[in-house]
């Protein structure tokens, strides 16, 4: 597909002239044009760099942001605001000199708006690097999630960033459980999953998304119930009580022992609070809840008190969707 750049600053001699410019070629671009910087995951630029994501009703008005802001170099901006809790993003990072563009460039596909409009003064580049992609599958095949379809991109590109820390070996993540409410089995999640090696849980409360990721295999279909290692091991939330504002918390060093709970009769259950549980009948709120115990503490909540009412403000939650992810290594 043809590939173009509208290059302003030679056009302007003030912002404000560039940015009238950008609104002409915006309205007049054909539909099918493309303007983009190769290393794109889907319809979003990967930035670095990221200081600041907050709500904007225009791509106009998120660049009146990063214009505002002395640390601001570039602002990535997302059109579908329907499907996105903050979609303009103000970062330190630029496109760099002499790969494609240059101050003032816009770089725009239908979806998403991005440009740069201060020099870059640390030299960080935007764009992931080309080994640190999954070929065809830029999130590693979880964009295959149910729960996440409904989603912004951003709630994925999360994910993945919190999967992939630290990690420098090519993943790819296939589903081996979903379930509804009611349709909900532990017996059929360790049958499915077990022996698989490292997952990731995935559960949906109502609008609010959170789960836990435990770099091991569960085992209680042939061995029975008992605590599981997982030095790698972390809780996470996506949606919760502040809204849409991801969090990652690790698995304390000193509490590595019980990572999980392996057992044939719960479904994942992470930590010795337990932290975070699924039982069988987790469509009833009740029998459901959060505590702080084994992982780091959520914002609001203490350690071993109950409840922790941060996930999903209340002090249990219920199971409308949950799903697994197994990982498959990736010869590199």
């Amino acid at each position: 597909m043809q590939q173009e750049i509208v290059d302003f600053t030679s056009l302007c001699s003030s912002f404000r002239k560039s940015v009238l410019l950008v609104t002409f070629f915006a309205a007049i671009l054909p539909a099918g044009m493309v303007a983009f910087y190769p290393l794109t995951v889907y319809n979003h630029i990967m930035p670095k760099q990221i200081f600041r994501r907050i709500e904007t009703q225009d791509w106009m008005a998120c660049l009146q942001e990063c214009h505002s802001d002395v640390d601001c170099s570039s602002y990535n901006f997302k059109y579908d605001s329907s499907k996105i809790r903050r979609n303009c993003e103000l970062s330190k990072c630029a496109i760099g000199e002499g790969i494609r563009g240059k101050e003032n460039d816009l770089l725009f596909e239908r979806g998403f708006v991005f440009q740069q409009i201060r020099p870059n003064k640390n030299k960080s580049l935007c764009a992931i690097e080309e080994k640190d992609k999954v070929p065809a599958l830029p999130f590693g095949g979880l964009e295959a999630s149910l729960i996440l379809e409904n989603y912004s991109r951003q709630y994925l590109m999360d994910l993945y960033n919190y999967l992939n820390d630290g990690i420098k070996r090519r993943r790819r993540w296939n589903k081996c459980y979903y379930a509804k409410n009611r349709d909900i089995s532990p017996a059929e999640f360790h049958s499915r999953c077990d022996s698989k090696g490292p997952t990731v849980t995935i559960i949906r409360d109502s609008k609010y998304i959170f789960g836990g990721y435990f770099d091991s295999s569960w085992k209680s279909s042939t061995q029975g119930c008992g605590w599981l290692r997982g030095p790698r091991a972390f809780l996470f939330s996506l949606y919760n009580k502040d809204h849409y504002k991801p969090y990652k918390f690790n698995i304390k060093s000193d509490r590595i022992g019980t990572t999980v709970y392996d057992c044939l009769s719960f479904g994942p259950t992470f930590g010795q609070g337990h932290d975070l549980t699924v039982y069988p009948n987790s469509s009833n709120y009740g029998s459901q809840y959060f505590r702080s115990f084994s992982y780091e503490t959520p914002p609001g909540c203490k350690y071993k008190v109950y409840p922790c009412t941060f996930y999903t403000g209340r002090a249990y939650f219920r199971v409308d969707e949950i799903e697994v992810f197994y990982e498959n290594k990736i010869n590199s």
